[in-house]
């Protein structure tokens, strides 16, 4: 037993007292007398009593406690013993936090991740974080003030004595996408998982700028369409760039071989990395404005599914030259009046 029981406890069949007349049995229960019946306890008999604020102890086991009945002066009667099982759990929302420091697609950041332990009673925790993440250095949890080791191969940062101090993981870049990515993890010691948690989900909200980016048209004269050559940075096979329709020519003649020209200004790259390392060239038809002006839009990137941003770029297309019209005349008659 423990010294949390409530006291006094009473069944449905009996009184009972725990420790609260100073009874010389330490963490007992005292059995005071029988509600009917008399008031030795016959052979056979069922004492139920229930321990409304028993603790479990603080690690997943299985627990042996020793039950004995005594007489009023102490001497032994009879002995048995009892198990309890302790096992892992969630940890719950209250109990643990991670959070970017940096909203950007493909940006670096700190992880920082906060940890409420229950029963803290300075055990230092091995945590065991998944983070699929690019990292761009070799990963440092508190400024390598905690032992941490990373493998690259299954994503799983491992860090040594953590305790309820918050860690700040650095190395690494947010995801390419707006896409939720969820982290996973656990905590142990002796190698034995005391709490888990399956899943925890980060999200940027902002597409980065492309780094590298190189627009040419073919023509500014008024109300024509050019072909654009675009050169970007940080292209996958298969993203979808997003061109304002209001821009984008309903013929497309000059679509280059390693894209799709759809019709409602989503061109698919089938083939990225085509104009040097980490570049990729795409060719597309887009239209001049009707006057001469200097009209900017935004170029966008997506991932495959079409649904989660990665970069995005400012454009400007430069409308300078007007049309040449072709005009012709006649007269009714050739005299000055």
């Amino acid at each position: 037993m423990n010294g949390y029981v409530q006291c006094p406890t009473n069944g449905p069949n009996l009184n009972a007292i725990s420790n609260c007349n100073s009874y010389a049995i330490t963490n007992s229960i005292r059995v005071t007398g029988m509600i009917q019946g008399p008031a030795t306890i016959q052979a056979g008999s069922r004492i139920e009593v229930t321990i409304p604020t028993f603790i479990i102890p603080n690690r997943p086991d299985i627990f042996s406690i020793g039950v004995g009945t005594f007489t009023q002066d102490g001497y032994t009667v009879g002995t048995s013993s009892v198990s309890f099982t302790s096992i892992n759990r969630v940890l719950r929302s209250s109990e643990i936090t991670i959070v970017s420091s940096s909203q950007v697609t493909s940006s670096i950041t700190n992880y920082e991740v906060t940890l409420s332990l229950p029963l803290n009673l300075g055990i230092p925790y091995t945590l065991l974080l998944y983070l699929p993440f690019v990292n761009y250095t070799v990963p440092s949890v508190n400024g390598n003030m905690l032992a941490s080791v990373y493998n690259i191969s299954t994503g799983i940062l491992n860090v040594s004595g953590v305790g309820n101090t918050p860690l700040t993981i650095s190395g690494f870049l947010t995801y390419e996408s707006t896409k939720p990515i969820t982290l996973w993890g656990n905590l142990t010691y002796n190698n034995v998982v005391y709490f888990y948690f399956p899943g925890y989900d980060i999200t940027m909200t902002i597409p980065r700028e492309i780094s590298t980016f190189d627009f040419t048209q073919s023509n500014t004269i008024v109300g024509q369409s050019f072909r654009a050559d675009i050169v970007m940075s940080g292209i996958s096979t298969n993203d979808v760039i997003i061109i304002p329709t209001s821009y984008y020519a309903l013929l497309q003649p000059n679509c280059s071989s390693n894209c799709q020209c759809n019709a409602n200004g989503l061109v698919v790259v089938t083939a990225a990395n085509n104009y040097g390392p980490g570049l990729t060239k795409i060719s597309v038809n887009l239209m001049n404005n009707n006057y001469i002006s200097v009209q900017t839009f935004n170029i966008t990137t997506l991932s495959s599914s079409a649904v989660y941003l990665k970069q995005t770029k400012r454009v400007s297309i430069n409308t300078q030259v007007t049309n040449v019209l072709n005009i012709t005349s006649t007269q009714s008659n050739p005299y000055f009046l």
